[in-house]
């Protein structure tokens, strides 16, 4: 049960869906087939019940759908409370799916770090790189090949600005 809340949340969401349409199918639909006729079909399905109590306990309902005896509209209260519950129960459990613990709070920063060293390393490397093939590339003679001082200087701007970033960090 507590290794898997989402499990038992909609086990408890289901039974109590299912247990109070039934119970106002029960009390609600004699009085619709004795009243109208011919009888509105509101609770004469559990799927219309089922709807109703869905729609009550999410929101406080559409209207299409009400009850009329005194029971109905007391259990009708008890789904909206009930559906209260459930719904701030809902948001408590995805919660939790969210938070970290302390322990894998450490582990996460230091992704964090790791992504931004890497980031770190390649800028420096890629100027590095630029400088090497400009130098060899003037030593051979073939100028018109040499990587020009503007993608050197943007290299090295590019190198700056993240050891600047690493170290901020």
């Amino acid at each position: 049960m507590h290794k898997y809340p989402g499990f038992t949340y909609l086990i408890i969401l289901l039974v109590s869906v299912l247990g109070m349409a039934q119970l106002l199918r029960i009390f609600e639909r004699p009085y619709y087939s004795l009243c109208f006729d011919p009888p509105i079909e509101d609770f004469r399905t559990l799927e219309s019940s089922f709807f109703f109590v869905i729609m009550t306990m999410a929101s406080a309902g559409f209207g299409d759908i009400t009850t009329s005896t005194r029971v109905g509209r007391w259990l009708t209260l008890a789904v909206a409370c009930w559906g209260a519950i459930m719904l701030s129960l809902l948001f408590t459990i995805i919660g939790d799916i969210f938070f970290l613990e302390e322990h894998l709070l450490a582990p996460l920063f230091l992704v964090g770090e790791t992504k931004l060293a890497a980031k770190t390393v390649l800028a420096a490397l890629q100027y590095n790189e630029i400088q090497r093939r400009r130098y060899k590339l003037i030593s051979q003679g073939e100028v018109n090949r040499i990587p020009s001082l503007k993608d050197l200087k943007v290299a090295k701007l590019a190198m700056e600005n993240a050891l600047m970033n690493y170290k901020n960090e």
